[in-house]
């Protein structure tokens, strides 16, 4: 039966399984000391044998079985979640992935909420960010093929993009961000319209931000003038996760010292999102919309117009080369 944190549960108990999660099931006398100060500041200040009992029962609770999954629910994983991580539906998993699944008090890495652990004979994967129904059910799927399997050197699959190293500190995206990796790096492309209306160039270079909680996108177009000259425009995107929806969002800032705010739909290695139809005066589409995919050689930007039939066709295509491909 899956085993669920409930207000009668011991408190001391519950703490001392997410400390035995985290270190994954040994910890060196210093933890232990840093664990007791932070029993201190929630009021509980055992005696030592009593905090020897405690840990031996979650030692023994997190090496029982196989494999066991410990779902964080500490404050923080609670707001973040966005799928169903009811005592319900976490017997429905159990049932379906023949997986033990147990909730948790803190396990640490608050920050990248919501997050989890999962142990398969002797070792332990975590996991974080896992926002999303779509990206719960990634790494249930993960830990299910792995448990069968009995080992974490499974395909990682989807679940790939919310594996979390606690202690290797690595400058990558956080799990979510991993969808749009393809924007990392400095391309270049000359814009192929299907009227010939336009004629410009791109540049762009995509960064990981702020130890990987944002990816920029910083971008400059190059139009040629009649009198030979060039007009160059440029811009910074700035593109995150919202905490509370999951959902992904960009701030643009321009040369020109304007902010624009939009919404990126994200469905498999495809982003979307609607673009201001009042910066395409020439054509006047009733709707327009910016499509990026990855390719074998960077990536495609598509311009796409609604001229009022209420479905959209291209209008032009950017393929953005890699520098040094």
């Amino acid at each position: 039966m899956t085993q669920h944190m409930t207000a009668d549960v011991d408190h001391l108990d519950a703490l001392a399984l997410a400390f035995v999660v985290r270190v994954q099931g040994s910890w060196t006398p210093e933890a232990r000391e840093t664990f007791e100060a932070e029993l201190a500041q929630e009021g509980l200040t055992p005696e030592a044998d009593a905090l020897d009992a405690a840990l031996q029962r979650a030692r023994q609770h997190f090496e029982s079985g196989e494999a066991h999954f410990f779902l964080c629910m500490g404050r923080p994983c609670q707001k973040r979640q966005k799928f169903d991580a009811s005592a319900e539906a976490l017997d429905r998993i159990e049932a379906a992935h023949g997986l033990p699944v147990t909730t948790t008090e803190c396990q640490g890495p608050c920050k990248h909420a919501p997050v989890a652990t999962l142990r398969v004979g002797q070792r332990s994967d975590m996991f974080a960010e896992f926002i999303r129904e779509d990206d719960w059910r990634s790494v249930l799927d993960f830990a299910g093929r792995a448990a069968s399997e009995r080992t974490l050197l499974v395909t990682p699959g989807e679940a790939q993009s919310f594996r979390f190293d606690p202690v290797h500190d690595h400058d990558t995206g956080s799990g979510l961000l991993q969808k749009l990796k393809f924007f990392l790096g400095h391309f270049q492309g000359d814009v192929e319209s299907t009227d010939g209306g336009e004629n410009f160039h791109k540049e762009a270079v995509g960064t990981w931000e702020v130890n990987g909680r944002f990816l920029g996108f910083r971008m400059a177009v190059t139009y040629p003038l009649p009198d030979g000259r060039k007009d160059i425009h440029t811009a910074m995107v700035m593109i995150g996760v919202n905490p509370d929806s999951g959902d992904f969002e960009a701030r643009v800032y321009t040369d020109g010292g304007g902010v624009h705010d939009y919404h990126l739909e994200v469905d498999g290695d495809t982003v979307t999102f609607s673009d201001r139809v009042e910066t395409h005066h020439r054509v006047k589409p009733s709707r327009a919309r910016k499509v990026f995919c990855p390719t074998p050689y960077g990536f495609d930007e598509r311009l796409e117009f609604d001229r009022g039939s209420g479905a959209y066709e291209l209008y032009y295509r950017i393929p953005m080369y890699r520098s040094g491909k």
